[in-house]
């Protein structure tokens, strides 16, 4: 079996093509402009400047490192505490749990300043939260897989949860 897995990891290790060699990828602005690349500069150009005024902007101050980590970081604990609070307000509902994929979060913060173009670092991709009801079953059962996956990104407010024959309580 090592066998297979050694002659498996070093099939892989060179890449083969047969095409042309990969073009480096090319940005706008460097180099020799052609006409086609003029006409794209002209229409980025006004929307250059502003866009990194605004990416540059200090959004807050952080007094510690906001890190990842698992059970549990720093950077989790806030983020999820963050978009729990903020879904409250967006849809005027309690909501008590929230809870983050570990490796949607990108990067991690430094201590200082947080900028707007960080927090598009931090989750680039078009998430979106869900909002789903469960019962004190389904609540445990979730929290035990999160245990058992070594932890998650989660935010919790004081719960209580009652079905007719069994009540849970998390705090």
């Amino acid at each position: 079996i090592h066998l297979i897995l050694l002659l498996a990891i070093s099939a892989c290790s060179k890449m083969v093509s047969q095409g042309p060699e990969p073009q480096l990828p090319y940005e706008i602005g460097k180099g020799s402009l052609t006409a086609e690349d003029a006409k794209i500069e002209a229409i980025i150009a006004p929307y250059r400047e502003p866009l990194k005024k605004s990416m540059a902007e200090t959004l807050c101050y952080s007094d510690a490192n906001a890190t990842k980590g698992l059970p549990e970081g720093s950077l989790g604990n806030l983020i999820t505490d963050i978009l729990r609070k903020e879904i409250e307000i967006q849809t005027n509902t309690s909501i008590d749990i929230c809870f983050l994929n570990h490796g949607g979060l990108r990067v991690e913060w430094p201590k200082g300043a947080i900028t707007r173009s960080m927090v598009f670092e931090l989750m680039p991709f078009e998430n979106q939260l869900q909002i789903i009801q469960m019962n004190a079953t389904q609540v445990e059962g979730m929290l035990k897989l999160i245990a058992a996956k070594e932890g998650s990104p989660i935010s919790l407010s004081l719960i209580h949860i009652s079905e007719p024959t069994r009540q849970a309580e998390i705090s």
